[in-house]
């Protein structure tokens, strides 16, 4: 990963405090109508750090502004990872910004291995504990599934190959929290 520039050599060993918390609050980035976008950068990777303005997640696409639109094109993106299902697609479209010609990667298979998150949802008694038990039946399966192994074999093969910055982003990106977000 060093050679796509998405890996920095972490040549000062553990940050103190007042730094943690700088780099967790240059993470965060504010946007109009894109919630819960992130930059990646300044994480542990082995011995490295994630080098920051590389690598961002977020959530879906569908309702950001024309300012935002005009913020990502400056942010040098040229991969999209969407990991939403296709239903999820079709029901809130991406917006992209009108000369972007980056790589938009998405699966096309809506095989969810048995048991789909509508279906769950429509189900759902609302106790923490079948919540949690849908979870651990999903992403004990999700490595497994046809649809994803496509799509993050499509997505590491990209990153490897791109200059550009990524963007990796789901219907909601739920917070991401590091052990390094924490003071």
């Amino acid at each position: 990963m060093e050679g796509c520039g998405l890996v920095g050599v972490d040549r000062g060993g553990d940050l103190p405090m007042f730094a943690r918390m700088t780099l967790s609050t240059a993470r965060k980035h504010a946007f109009e109508g894109l919630h819960n976008f992130r930059d990646f950068g300044g994480y542990r990777a082995g011995g490295r750090r994630m080098a920051t303005g590389r690598f961002y997640r977020s959530a879906n696409h569908s309702l950001v502004s024309d300012a935002d639109l005009e913020r990502l094109a400056a942010m040098n993106i040229g991969v999209v990872v969407d990991l939403r299902r296709p239903v999820e697609r079709e029901r809130q479209p991406s917006r992209r910004w009108a000369d972007f010609k980056g790589v938009i990667i998405e699966n096309h298979d809506p095989d969810e291995g048995g048991e789909t998150w509508d279906k769950f949802m429509a189900e759902w008694d609302l106790t923490y504990e079948s919540y949690r038990a849908y979870l651990l039946r999903y992403y004990g399966r999700a490595p497994y599934l046809p649809r994803l192994i496509d799509l993050y074999t499509r997505y590491f093969d990209t990153v490897a190959q791109s200059d550009s910055a990524v963007v990796v982003h789901c219907a909601a990106a739920l917070p991401l929290y590091s052990p390094e977000d924490i003071y």
